[in-house]
């Protein structure tokens, strides 16, 4: 029973309402068009959607972020010379380096936020310095692993947005993220589920991947809540159990369970290690759900992308 109450269904109605707003989004073609548009300025492209989606995810919740940025990456180096997993790798990257530099960029360091009592100004000192420089290698990789521009007699002829559908489904992002940062986890599924409905869109929602996602986030919970697990008390033992039950079990569970150690360690464990690899963030979930990829597709990629970033967290943390 004990175990069932600490399941926090906020995230589950969040993810909900952000799938949903989604569905319309797409039937609006923004989604499409943003593709077209970015593909047209060429090798820029890339590096451009990596920098806007990390900085879009420090105020916004990354879950609104990746299900719009992780189809156009997809599409975007749709071309035989493309290298699209190792872009999508690093966009996944970019989303979740971005969201630890917010306060509320993510859920786990809304956890970390509200435990410790932390000062939004407090949060920032730390995360500004120790996040930024790898957001922007990030985008320097994109630049330098993205196709070749398009010739100069090339036209790019992209489709129309339906406004109207593209109003709503941004409205919807808003609300919900904002119902989900007060604590109305409520009102963006609610708002999602009468829209899709009166829309005639209900089967344009990815349905299968909220289903998914909670089923994963709920059993890492649970099996969290069984163990009973004492908060580490050192830096380096907080990073490495950061590390690990991150990787395990996604990096949300492993905040909540680990809480009580040193916050600083603490969240540049839980955040970079969801870099490591598709299942151990739920915005890395949801992005390869939306793009249409395949796990494999960006796990090694991925790898080559956390690896030096977690030794690059290591020594932050024992310093």
């Amino acid at each position: 029973m004990a175990v069932a109450t600490s399941i926090d269904p906020g995230p589950l109605l969040v993810l909900m309402g952000l799938v949903e707003a989604n569905a319309i989004l797409i039937a609006s073609g923004a989604i499409r068009s943003a593709s077209c548009r970015l593909e047209a300025r060429g090798r820029l492209g890339p590096p451009l959607l990596v920098l806007v989606a990390g900085l879009l995810s420090a105020v916004l919740l990354n879950d609104a972020v990746v299900l719009q940025a992780a189809p156009m990456m997809w599409s975007l180096a749709d071309t035989p010379e493309s290298r699209r997993p190792l872009l999508l790798a690093l966009l996944l990257a970019a989303v979740n380096v971005g969201s630890s530099i917010g306060p509320y960029g993510n859920p786990q360091d809304a956890l970390i936020l509200h435990h410790y009592n932390l000062g939004p100004h407090e949060l920032l000192a730390f995360t500004l310095p120790a996040y930024t420089p790898i957001l922007a290698l990030l985008a320097l990789a994109a630049y330098l692993a993205a196709p070749r521009s398009p010739g100069p007699g090339e036209a790019w002829e992209c489709p129309p947005i339906h406004e109207g559908l593209a109003s709503l489904g941004l409205g919807l992002v808003l609300l919900t993220t904002l119902a989900g940062l007060t604590g109305h986890e409520w009102i963006g599924p609610l708002a999602g589920t009468l829209a899709v409905l009166l829309l005639g869109l209900a089967r344009r929602v990815d349905w299968p991947a909220i289903i998914v996602v909670g089923a994963a986030y709920i059993g890492a919970r649970t099996v969290l809540g069984l163990l009973h697990l004492r908060p580490p008390t050192t830096p380096l033992e907080t990073y490495e159990w950061g590390v690990l039950l991150s990787v395990a079990v996604s990096n949300v569970p492993a905040t909540a369970a680990l809480l009580g150690a040193p916050w600083r360690p603490l969240h540049l464990a839980v955040n970079l290690a969801g870099l490591v690899h598709p299942y151990s963030s739920m915005a890395n979930m949801l992005g390869l759900r939306s793009a249409g990829a395949r796990w494999r597709d960006v796990l090694l990629p991925g790898l080559a992308v956390a690896v030096p970033a977690l030794l690059y967290g290591l020594i932050l943390a024992l310093h």
